[in-house]
């Protein structure tokens, strides 16, 4: 298998968690969605976090290490040990009750647009 079809795939799965489909055939959307994600400097290997962070919530930290081959607790945690969308999401809302009068906080809808 060619590596630019895994590389196009993530690519596209990552604008699709951004925009709709309706919104994927806007240009003038695509483009800033596509910067967004290469802003975040998201490669193939992201995939591995991403899916160990997503199993470690689900699983048992034992199974997903040997899914993953993971030799060591430590290494493990360094892929698994990364916040959700719903955590920022929640730690974003927490923000702006404590200070939303002062500041504005753009919503994440917003930065990934």
């Amino acid at each position: 298998m060619e590596a630019d079809r895994l590389i196009n795939g993530l690519q596209a799965a990552l604008l699709r968690l951004t925009l709709s489909e309706d919104e994927m055939k806007d240009f003038s959307k695509l483009r800033p969605a596509r910067e967004y994600w290469k802003s975040r400097r998201v490669v193939f290997h992201s995939w591995r976090h991403y899916f160990a962070a997503r199993m470690a919530d689900r699983l048992e930290k034992r199974k997903v290490m040997l899914a993953t081959g993971h030799a060591t607790g430590a290494v493990f945690d360094a892929y698994a040990d990364h916040g959700t969308e719903e955590t920022f999401r929640e730690v974003e809302q927490a923000a702006q009750d404590a200070f939303g009068r002062l500041l504005q906080f753009p919503g994440f809808e917003a930065r990934t647009r």
